[in-house]
């Protein structure tokens, strides 16, 4: 069973958009080698909408008759030639023959294969389009019925009061140069719309970070390539970030640093007082006797300590190599 959409497809129409055809002739294979049985049609809701080329952006009618015949899907329908532009121009084109051809959109339910091909017996059919070239050679338009455009008689309308169907001699030109500018203004915006945009040329993802997006976006996808360890709840882990600024002036401290005490002295050792013993409170009632508390003191001596070391750099170093000095320096500053 597949489930895309696929694109098969003879055609008439008139002027007021009504279209007949032949959407699918059983009994023959089509270019791909499929062959589609009479019956598998039986599904079909009506109306179907009418597209152009199987755009489903271009509507631009819609078929209100099918029937399955002995020559194979027969559709009736009618181009909305007076709401879509779009729908003026295919029958334009159906009438200069540039246009002949139909072609079925669906999505089959069941099939067998066959040689070079599938036999399709049961398809949801979802819309019938009209094609210059069908995938079937034998689904084209079969007739066009031509409206009557005559124009009403002239007795029919009453003329004016002060209508003068003499034109005076006197009367303005129009100058129509400036809506000519107009018009081909618009047609070269509409030319540079169409155009393809350029194709902006980036470099390979990591699968990793790929696989992310693809996560966050849909789901759950190519979970191998999210996790970077064999996970048993199956979560997924953030693809790493490589920074691009080298740590160089960047020094870690310890956290103690901002509880410390920084104190200046210019002998080599200090001396603190501590004390080395706790009062003795203890609970006691109101008429019994209490317990003194003889607190101990001494000192702790902290000695001062010096850091420090040098680099070995030669004369010739110094002059040729170039910042190396600087360099030095820095790591001295760390």
């Amino acid at each position: 069973m597949s489930d895309r959409i696929e694109i098969k497809a003879a055609l008439t129409v008139d002027d007021a958009g009504a279209i007949t055809g032949i959407a699918w002739p059983f009994g023959s294979p089509d270019r791909v080698g499929d062959v589609i049985e009479k019956g598998a049609f039986a599904t079909a809701m009506l109306p179907l909408p009418m597209l152009w080329a199987h755009d489903q952006g271009q509507v631009v009618g819609v078929w209100d008759q099918i029937a399955e015949t002995e020559a194979g899907l027969t559709v009736k329908g009618r181009l909305l030639v007076d709401d879509v532009a779009r729908a003026r121009e295919v029958r334009a084109m159906i009438h200069a023959g540039a246009v002949s051809g139909l072609s079925i959109g669906f999505v089959t339910k069941t099939a067998s294969p066959r040689a070079r091909g599938r036999t399709i017996t049961a398809l949801d059919l979802h819309e019938i389009s009209v094609v210059a070239v069908p995938c079937h050679p034998g689904a084209q338009i079969t007739s066009v019925k031509t409206a009557d455009q005559a124009p009403y008689p002239a007795k029919d309308i009453a003329p004016l009061e002060n209508d003068d169907p003499n034109a005076p001699a006197n009367a303005p030109q129009i100058d129509t140069k400036a809506f000519d500018e107009i018009k081909a203004r618009l047609d070269r915006i509409e030319a540079k719309a169409a155009r393809p945009q350029g194709v902006i040329i980036t470099g390979p993802d990591q699968p990793e970070r790929k696989a992310f997006t693809s996560f966050l976006q849909g789901g759950d996808f190519d979970r191998k390539a999210l996790t970077i360890a064999n996970d048993a709840p199956g979560y997924v882990l953030a693809p790493e970030e490589v920074s691009g600024e080298f740590i160089r002036n960047l020094v870690e401290f310890s956290p103690i640093r901002s509880v410390a005490d920084v104190r200046s002295t210019s002998s080599h050792t200090i001396l603190l007082p501590k004390r080395t013993g706790v009062t003795n409170a203890l609970w006691v009632g109101e008429t019994t006797a209490r317990t003194g508390s003889e607190p101990t003191f001494g000192q702790a001596e902290i000695a001062v300590k010096e850091i420090g070391t040098f680099v070995d750099l030669s004369l010739r170093m110094l002059e040729d190599s170039a910042n190396v000095e600087a360099e030095v320096r820095l790591a001295l500053a760390e």
